[in-house]
């Protein structure tokens, strides 16, 4: 089954996202949140072996908006966070995150060096970035912080 015959669809008005939920219904909840531009491929390689190991993947959400409604519906163990999530910047679903104790890695394009200052107290992975980084994200303890 390749990718894109995993996603979903919702539909708010005339908006069409597609999205992900992969995984153990029991897993630890990865959330994927990637912003502007938009592109749900951005994890199509880490999605099923997120979900392999265990983990609940869900996502990505384009908007603070999407983005929140995602965190109240699944408690997620660890959030990935573009510093953009569509028009508006994550600082809202970062403030959010940390008030739930949720774990979060920031996903740029930019270099560490070039974040926000909101994004500078979390770990971070530049894009475009792979399995393996995701994998150590996770492995440097990510999910245990909750």
């Amino acid at each position: 089954m390749t990718f894109a015959d995993r996603l979903r669809q919702v539909t708010a008005g005339e908006l069409s996202v597609g999205y992900v939920d992969e995984g153990p219904a029991n897993g630890k909840v990865v959330i994927l949140l990637h912003g502007w531009p938009y592109d749900i491929h951005t994890y199509a390689e880490a999605t099923p072996r997120l979900a392999a190991a265990g983990h609940r993947v869900i996502g990505p959400a384009h908007s603070c908006s999407a983005a929140l409604e995602a965190i109240f519906n699944t408690k997620p163990d660890l959030a990935f966070v573009d510093t953009r999530l569509g028009s508006e910047t994550c600082e809202a679903v970062l403030d959010e995150l940390r008030a739930q104790g949720v774990p979060v890695v920031i996903c740029s394009g930019h270099a560490t060096d070039a974040l926000p200052e909101f994004a500078l107290p979390y770990s971070h992975l530049a894009k475009p970035f792979n399995d393996s980084e995701i994998a150590i994200a996770i492995a440097q303890g990510a999910l245990d912080q909750t």
